[in-house]
């Protein structure tokens, strides 16, 4: 289980693998708002506890962001992820079209970078 956020002021860069994301209080999951400086956020298998569906990935500060569900199980069909990185400049996203919809936005005036690669499983 991963914690409902993290106190890492001072991250600059993030890789996880293989996790399951604890929900916050207001029943969303946004682990990492608290870190100030993270700039490289990767992501690799990862669920959400309980009935929770939606991750957001909410930073201030992430330039360059991987998310890579490739080996997800079917209780993972109805996951969707929302970015709210307003500096966000490369976004890669691994994953299998059935299993993963398209994640939602926010404004992201600096990308520069996206690459949406699809997978059979």
């Amino acid at each position: 289980m991963f914690p409902k956020s993290l106190n890492l002021p001072a991250l600059k860069t993030l890789h996880l693998e293989n996790l399951c994301f604890t929900t916050s209080d207001n029943g969303c999951v946004e682990p990492f708002s608290t870190c100030n400086k993270l700039s490289t956020l990767v992501i690799r298998g990862w669920f959400l506890q309980d009935d929770q569906q939606t991750l957001s990935i909410s930073n201030y500060n992430v330039s360059s962001l991987t998310i890579d569900n490739i080996h997800m199980n079917k209780e993972a069909d109805n996951y969707k992820v929302v970015f709210c990185t307003p500096k966000l400049t490369s976004l890669t996203i691994k994953v299998h079209p059935t299993t993963f919809p398209a994640p939602s936005a926010c404004h992201l005036p600096f990308i520069e970078e996206v690459n949406y690669l699809l997978f059979s499983l």
